[in-house]
């Protein structure tokens, strides 16, 4: 058996740096979680605050795991396939199962699972492909993109003239080609069908708009200066001005629900609806949360104050139910997708 040929992966210092950026919070919220059960021992913190500390310490150890093995992600050809390798996590490309290889931009979808700026990981959503299993320090960019039988694989090889002449010594008559990228994802057809609204869109705009109602109606009953963050304890260590704490909320529900409207469409009009009803399905959850979180701000500064131990119990139990909820919702969707 010969020796494979190994390529490892373009730069990876960005991907180092986001993967720090974003362990940070998760290191955090399983520090205070902690704390409040250590500190506050009862049966409902027990039954509400342990799978927040347990998700989030599985998430923050996934990313130190990432942090550990990013430098060796590599690419090996092998005499019976291709392999894709970081860590742990490997997989095996038979060489008589690829179809296409291609150098292209992929198109963002919001959606997206482990991929950030410098780095995308495992089966991440995007726009114009849908489903690609990444190895790759390019979450976007001048993406090695090969279609199998079955799964498209992304990946980011430094030399990649070196592993594309590689790949193709181990693949014969094949031609690999390169995408123009300009003319596949740059131009973009209007579709004249009738926009159809789901009911989770509708849902959505309605927490929108009542978010309007409630903060202009208690309005003239909030004092100039909103209380609008509380420490672990329950004391107030936070405040803005009237006008900033209770608009600021609803704009931002404005502004992310316009995202879907405004963003390019892309070729297939059921790749774009797919998209939208995932993306408002996950906004519902969001949005659900930090409504009742904005609820409890303005309810509090109006003098009607509800336990800090409960909000913080139900909003982080609600945090926990949205992540689990969205991860086994949109494998489903996808897997159907598959299957059709």
């Amino acid at each position: 058996m010969d020796e494979p040929l190994v390529f490892y992966s373009d730069k990876k210092s960005l991907g180092f740096i986001m993967l720090f950026i974003f362990l940070l919070p998760f290191l955090a919220i399983t520090f205070l979680t902690l704390r409040t059960l250590i500190m506050e021992p009862n049966v409902l913190n027990l039954i509400f605050i342990t799978p927040s500390v347990v998700i989030s310490f599985v998430i923050s150890l996934l990313f130190i795991l990432v942090l550990f093995y990013l430098p060796s992600i590599r690419y090996e050809l092998r005499d019976d396939a291709l392999y894709l390798i970081i860590g742990p996590w490997e997989d095996r490309i038979p060489y008589n199962e690829i179809l296409d290889v291609s150098v292209k931009d992929l198109l963002l979808s919001p959606l997206s699972s482990f991929r950030l700026p410098g780095l995308a990981l495992f089966d991440v959503d995007y726009s114009d492909e849908g489903i690609v299993r990444m190895y790759s320090t390019h979450a976007l960019k001048e993406v090695v993109l090969i279609k199998t039988l079955n799964k498209k694989y992304g990946i980011s090889p430094k030399d990649e003239k070196g592993f594309i002449e590689a790949l193709r010594s181990k693949i014969k008559d094949y031609e690999v080609v390169k995408v123009d990228t300009s003319k596949e994802v740059g131009v973009m057809e209007k579709e004249s069908q009738t926009k159809r609204f789901s009911v989770v869109e509708i849902i959505v705009w309605l927490i929108v708009l009542v978010s309007f109602i409630v903060g202009i109606y208690l309005y003239p009953r909030l004092p100039q200066k909103i209380a609008v963050h509380w420490g672990a304890s329950g004391n107030v260590n936070g405040y803005l001005p009237k006008f900033s704490a209770i608009f600021l909320i609803p704009f931002l529900f404005t502004l992310i629900s316009l995202i879907p409207l405004v963003i390019p469409k892309g070729s297939s009009q059921g790749s774009y609806r797919r998209f939208r009803f995932k993306y408002y399905l996950a906004m519902l959850l969001v949005f659900g949360i930090l409504f009742f979180a904005y609820i409890y701000m303005l309810l509090w500064n109006i003098g009607i104050k509800m336990n800090f131990s409960v909000f913080s119990t139900i909003l982080i139990t609600g945090i926990v139910i949205s992540i689990v909820v969205q991860l086994i919702l949109f494998r489903r969707v996808d897997v159907s997708k598959k299957v059709n």
